[in-house]
C-alpha cells in the first residue's frame, strides 16, 4: 500500500501528538491514554479506508483520461488518412 499524504499527516500528527498526552497522561494516571486510543485507533482505521479510496478514484481517473486520449488519436488518424480535397476554385462562365 502506497502512503498518500494524508494518510502521512494523520501518521504524523499521532506521533507530535504522543508526547504530549504521555506527558499529561503521568499527571492524571492513564486514564487519557486508555480514552485516547480508541480515538487514535479509529481515526488511522479511517485513514487506511480514505487512502485506499484514493487510490481506487486515482486509477479510475487514470482509466477514463487513457480512454480520451486513446479516442483522439483514433479521431487524429481517422481525419489524416482522408484525402485531402482541393479548395474550390472560381470559374468565370462567359456567355457572349
Amino acid at each position: 500500500m502506497e502512503f498518500g499524504p494524508l494518510l502521512f499527516a494523520f501518521l504524523l500528527g499521532g506521533l507530535v501528538f504522543a508526547p504530549v498526552v504521555n506527558a499529561i497522561d503521568g499527571v492524571f494516571g492513564n486514564a487519557i491514554a486508555r480514552a485516547t486510543r480508541g480515538l487514535a485507533k479509529s481515526t488511522i482505521v479511517m485513514s487506511l479506508g480514505l487512502a485506499e479510496k484514493a487510490k481506487v478514484a486515482s486509477a479510475e481517473l487514470g482509466e477514463a483520461f487513457q480512454d480520451l486520449v486513446s479516442e483522439a488519436r483514433a479521431v487524429r488518424e481517422a481525419r489524416s488518412s482522408q484525402p485531402e480535397t482541393p479548395p474550390p476554385t472560381e470559374v468565370e462562365i462567359d456567355t457572349e
